[in-house]
């Protein structure tokens, strides 16, 4: 996520910087790093999913490998963190919340183009409520998506 969110920031800085046309601001800006941003988080979520399989397997594993050395607690790394609840929790939500914040710039350095190239055609003032409560419909509808699977791989792992 660091990588995709460094990169979009440099795009968005340079969409904002450069003298291009405001076509491909509007495309950029209000496609590609809003989508980009949710494609990364899904990728994100499928990395967080694997790691905690294989935290779950580690666990099995310490407790076959404490069982035949006597149920001595030799190895316990993985379900000492899973005992205490310990889980990265805030710096996670930190990392989703820099992703998605950046789609959401994008999307509003889209809705400013866009009414910056109708003002004095349209009625400005409604191109923006509408892009806006386009918007967050859709930023809403996404997070509540992503936590729910969010959650479910939590709760599923910590079941095993």
């Amino acid at each position: 996520m660091n990588f995709t969110f460094t990169s979009l920031t440099i795009i968005l800085a340079s969409l904002m910087a450069a003298s291009i046309p405001v076509t491909l601001v509007l495309i950029v800006s209000l496609v590609f790093v809003p989508v980009a941003c949710k494609v990364s988080a899904l990728v994100w979520l499928g990395e967080y999913n694997r790691s905690q399989r294989a935290g779950s397997g580690i666990r099995q594993r310490e407790a076959l490998i404490n069982e035949l050395i006597r149920n001595v607690p030799a190895v316990s790394w993985e379900t000492d963190l899973y005992s205490k609840g310990t889980h990265m929790g805030y710096p996670y939500a930190a990392s989703l919340a820099f992703m998605l914040s950046t789609g959401i710039f994008g999307e509003a350095l889209g809705v400013y183009n866009a009414a910056q190239l109708v003002h004095g055609t349209l009625p400005t003032t409604g191109i923006i409520v509408l892009s806006v409560a386009f918007s967050l419909l859709l930023e809403i509808w996404f997070i509540r998506f992503f936590i729910e699977r969010w959650v479910g791989i939590r709760m599923h792992s910590h079941q095993v």
